[in-house]
């Protein structure tokens, strides 16, 4: 053969083993469809908000490549935004499905690495694959990948992405001409920069600048995740503010028959779809929780002094929840342990705790909830062993407007952090002409003081003053006359150095006394007052604004004795950590409008008398509740005469769509 011809034949052999696809036969690309109806399964996790599948192949194995080797790869631009339910991030990637061609005698097993990459220019996918973020070894066999067969890889452990990835497999091992090849469909319009080689782990290239034509279509990639049930800082949420766990707060005890309640303010009107709270186990013994009773309550607003402080009314949403995600949570400090039906507190009791995640996939579990209103959320563990083992909640950072609540077998008690109350004791004569003689424990300076204003009072060193914690004050106390035959008068009141007074550096290391404005350093409040009143009164009194450095019993009055204590505590108000999350609803039903028009007229009765008894067409656009004129929850002849009786006698009008599914719930079409 001549030197020309076979400097030809060479050249034509380069040719063909640098840049051709090999068309394959009608009968594989036949076969190529069956392996699209055998679409490869979607791993799921045992709790699972969205599930998804996602693939640009049509399915149609056409093509594949006779050069795969070490260090050659082939990736796709996948964007679980444009691809699966939202809120889509972060996003658990978990599976990955290919298929390898072997037109005969290629070597196996091949060790393929399947690698998720970021976007070297986000959000620009055409800046090629960037920082490498998860890679994982497939031992590729031909029973499991051989193609028509479709394989799918679990991954060890999922890969949470952020954002869009590039996903394909890179090749560990093999030689040219004898190695399996990744498939190609018969697409012949892929998206440019939606694919990417490399060759030789040398740079990438766009699809479009790798292959001469026939330019094949997208690999045959599945890449199968979902978002998981979780939240973390950052992430949507659908309430006045996240209230995060405080890692060195209190674990409060909410396991059944106790519940424990915290309020929210609802941020967004739409449906909660998420409830994820941190709790931990007493002694750090961890039990096995059965389920979890949740449920929302309405809102009594505090109204003093006949309702304290809030809590929750009524029940609108409960759930025995067993299925949950938890995610252990270990930090560097200790929590205390407390029980406030017994008032046992541990304090550095446990080290670690656990986010529980639920997420309620069914549109019948979720809670509608409206934008502005204070809501209750209700927790109570139900353990396997109650006995031995104890759940709490845990409390936050984060703490928002009154309290939390708990109740056992009564009614519902406010919360307050553990703390360490001061007593001080006091005692009085005060003869006919108002002198008083008396004295106490642990007062400051000479005991009793008489103010310009008539008031004899006497000091007690409280906690440093601050604005975060409320004053809890407890005064007992026993009056009697001083000369039994003589008439007496008394008036009693309890008073403190206002926050005022503690701004002031230089009078910190003192109370008010006589000399200084009454009206601008003491708050006083009285809580008795009467002639000839004798007997023992218990007295409880809450500073809720701050908690003053002194506090003080004043006395005023004739011919009296008085004994008595006063206790007084810096307490913290406790609230509790969880999140609530969920979406925007989108509520476009008009009931009674039963044939959509937009307006209610003698058509929508017609309309409803057709479907109800002559087979007629469904209310349009949702079955029932665009026929539901009297949200009685169904659709019948009593909507029709509801109707017209607001057509033509000036009855109440249909009522609006947010107010259907408060009262009969989601989905609008049943």
């Amino acid at each position: 053969m001549s030197i020309p011809k076979v400097l030809l034949l060479l050249s034509g052999l380069l040719f063909l083993t640098l840049y051709s696809v090999l068309a394959m036969t009608t009968e594989v690309k036949q076969s190529a469809t069956m392996v699209a109806t055998e679409n490869p399964q979607v791993v799921q996790a045992l709790v699972s908000r969205t599930a998804c599948t996602m693939a640009k192949t049509n399915g149609v194995a056409a093509y594949y490549y006779t050069e795969y080797q070490a260090g050659v790869g082939t990736y796709t631009y996948f964007n679980p935004a444009l691809m699966c339910p939202t809120p889509t991030y972060p996003f658990e990637i978990s599976s990955f499905s290919f298929t390898l061609g072997d037109p005969g005698g290629y070597i196996w097993p091949v060790m393929v690495d399947v690698v998720v990459y970021a976007l070297a220019q986000a959000p620009n996918y055409c800046g090629d694959p960037g920082v490498e973020l998860c890679r994982y070894l497939v031992t590729a066999d031909s029973s499991t990948y051989a193609y028509p067969t479709v394989g799918t890889y679990t991954f060890p452990a999922p890969c949470y992405v952020e954002g869009p990835v590039y996903i394909g497999l890179e090749y560990r091992d093999g030689a040219e001409g004898s190695t399996p090849s990744v498939m190609f469909d018969n697409n012949a319009a892929s998206v440019v920069c939606d694919n990417w080689m490399r060759r030789y782990d040398g740079p990438y290239y766009e699809w479009y600048d790798f292959w001469m034509s026939p330019v094949p279509g997208y690999p045959i990639f599945w890449v199968g995740g979902e978002t998981p049930c979780a939240w973390q800082p950052g992430h949507p949420y659908k309430m006045h503010f996240p209230q995060l766990p405080n890692d060195t707060g209190w674990d409060v005890n909410a396991t059944a028959p106790l519940v424990l309640a915290d309020d929210w303010q609802c941020s967004q009107t739409g449906a909660v779809k998420e409830i994820h709270f941190w709790g931990s186990w007493k002694n750090g013994v961890v039990g096995r929780i059965l389920y979890f009773v949740l449920s929302v309550r309405s809102d009594i607003p505090a109204n003093p002094p006949q309702i304290p402080y809030s809590r929750p009314d009524q029940t609108l949403w409960e759930r025995d929840i067993s299925e949950f995600t938890v995610n252990p949570v270990d930090p560097p400090s200790l929590e205390g342990w407390y029980d406030p039906s017994t008032g046992e507190t541990l304090p550095n009791d446990h080290g670690a705790y656990f986010q529980y995640n639920i997420c309620l996939d069914n549109e019948i579990d979720w809670f509608l909830q409206e934008q502005g209103t204070i809501y209750w959320l209700n927790i109570s563990a139900v353990l396997e062993d109650p006995q031995n083992t104890q759940w709490g909640w845990k409390s936050t950072l984060n703490p928002f407007k009154d309290a939390a609540v708990w109740a056992g077998q009564l009614d519902w008690v406010e919360l307050w952090e553990p703390s360490h109350p001061i007593q001080n004791q006091f005692y009085a004569q005060v003869d006919p002409q108002g002198m008083l003689m008396g004295g106490g424990t642990d007062y400051y300076g000479q005991g009793w003081y008489k103010y310009e204003s008539g008031w004899w009072n006497i000091w007690f060193y409280d906690h440093p003053f601050t604005y975060d914690r409320k004053k809890v004050i407890r005064i007992e106390f026993g009056l009697s006359k001083l000369i039994p035959t003589t008439p007496s008068s008394v008036v009693f009141a309890v008073n403190w150095s206002t926050d005022r007074w503690s701004l002031v550096p230089q009078q910190d290391s003192m109370p008010p006394l006589p000399g200084v404005s009454e009206e601008l350093y003491i708050g006083r409040d009285t809580l008795l007052v009467g002639p000839d009143l004798a007997g023992y009164y218990g007295i409880d009194y809450v500073i809720q604004d701050y908690n003053p450095e002194w506090v003080s019993v004043d006395i005023m009055g004739s011919n009296l004795m008085v004994v008595g204590a006063i206790t007084h505590d810096c307490r913290q108000s406790l609230d509790l950590s969880f999140v609530i999350t969920g979406d925007a609803l989108l509520c476009n039903c008009k009931p009674g409008d039963a044939n959509g028009d937009n307006m209610f007229d003698i058509s929508d009765v017609v309309y409803l008398i057709a479907y109800i008894f002559s087979g007629g067409s469904k209310p349009k656009p949702y079955d029932i509740c665009s026929g539901d004129a009297n949200k009685d929850c169904s659709t019948d002849i009593s909507d029709a005469v509801y109707l017209i009786a607001y057509i033509f006698s000036g009855g109440t009008p249909p009522c609006a769509c947010w107010e259907w599914l408060t009262k009969c719930g989601p989905p609008l079409r049943k």
